[in-house]
């Protein structure tokens, strides 16, 4: 099979993959449905992705790769704490348009041991915050706006860990409403940042 072939058969297996999860759920969505969808044998899910499993890791890979490129969904702000509670903001409005997904990952790293050991040797995440956010916060500090001995990623990583965890937490396990969540966030990220915006602290 030549390689344009592969890539078109693993594109539809993945998208195909991707609804059925979405709709019926990993546990109940079969390889035999996922090859049938996308019109492509069911041998060459296990041939090129190991099996469901497998898809799934892929599935997340992808979504990652897409993160890398993926511009920011609101304009430059004109503060630091109005660009950093921006950015946490559209952190959760992007997860809550992808919950279902979200939630399969979760179940599964915490109910399949299987599925949890691929995950640690098959992903990496040695991009901690979105690159382009970090590119705006260092504009802040050459700009003399943000101020501390702490590189920007060291300020910004705890920002994307809140975000996290507001998803993991407050919006999966807790069911919290998320307006209710976005209020919370934004407190919380005003009074994290006041130490770094340069303009909170003039008189």
């Amino acid at each position: 099979m030549r390689l344009n072939d592969r890539a078109a058969s693993e594109e539809r297996l993945l998208n195909a993959a991707e609804e059925l999860f979405s709709k019926i759920g990993y546990d109940r969505a079969t390889t035999r449905e996922i090859a049938k969808k996308s019109d492509v044998n069911i041998a060459l899910i296990n041939r090129y992705f190991d099996g469901k499993q497998g898809l799934l890791i892929a599935l997340l890979k992808r979504k990652m790769e897409r993160f890398k490129i993926e511009q920011l969904s609101y304009p430059e702000e004109a503060t630091v704490t109005k660009e950093a509670v921006s950015y946490c903001a559209s952190k959760i409005h992007g997860v809550c348009q992808d919950l279902s997904f979200v939630k399969i990952i979760f179940v599964q790293l915490l109910v399949d041991p299987k599925f949890s050991k691929k995950f640690k040797e098959q992903l990496t995440f040695s991009q901690k915050v979105n690159p382009l956010f970090l590119e705006r916060m260092e504009k802040f500090r050459k700009a003399g706006k943000l101020k501390s001995s702490r590189t920007t990623e060291e300020i910004c990583e705890p920002l994307e860990l809140y975000a996290f965890s507001c998803v993991l937490f407050k919006i999966i396990m807790d069911n919290e409403p998320k307006d209710v969540v976005l209020k919370n966030l934004k407190n919380f990220v005003e009074d994290y940042i006041y130490r770094f915006d340069a303009d909170r602290h003039k008189s």
